[in-house]
């Protein structure tokens, strides 16, 4: 996994989703930033949430799926903003495979905690990536 970061950015290179599996992602905010969290390879923007307000009550950005269609550099870019205190990213990132009882890999997870600041709480922005062979 390979991770970006700039005081206002991250950029979040994926792994382990295959061509052909059904992406979901959702996405909350509890911060008082702006922001836009988008879900791209080179080719397909597959997911984009944006928060358009500075309030700090836990907001639910988005839950959206997708079909991956195998483009190259599958990767979650993150960039916030905020009128009074200067941005500092700073990314938690955590992956898990679905497995079955068999063994067999059906799919994985990616949790991505940002913090956009410096309480140090890393829940500014909670993003969920799971990813599912089957697609309907």
């Amino acid at each position: 996994m390979l991770i970006f970061m700039g005081k206002d950015s991250a950029t979040i290179k994926l792994q382990g989703i295959s061509s052909g599996q059904r992406m979901t992602i959702s996405a909350l905010a509890m911060c008082g930033s702006t922001g836009t969290i988008v879900l791209r390879d080179d080719t397909t923007v597959y997911a984009e949430m944006k928060k358009v307000d500075q309030g700090v009550s836990p907001q639910l950005l988005g839950h959206i799926t997708a079909k991956y269609t195998g483009g190259s550099n599958l990767r979650l870019e993150v960039s916030v903003s905020h009128v009074s205190i200067a941005m500092d990213i700073k990314s938690i990132i955590n992956y898990a495979n679905i497995v079955e009882p068999s063994g067999v890999i059906k799919g994985n997870v990616c949790n991505v905690a940002i913090e956009e600041s410096t309480d140090g709480d890393y829940n500014d922005y909670l993003i969920t990536i799971v990813s599912t062979d089957k697609v309907n």
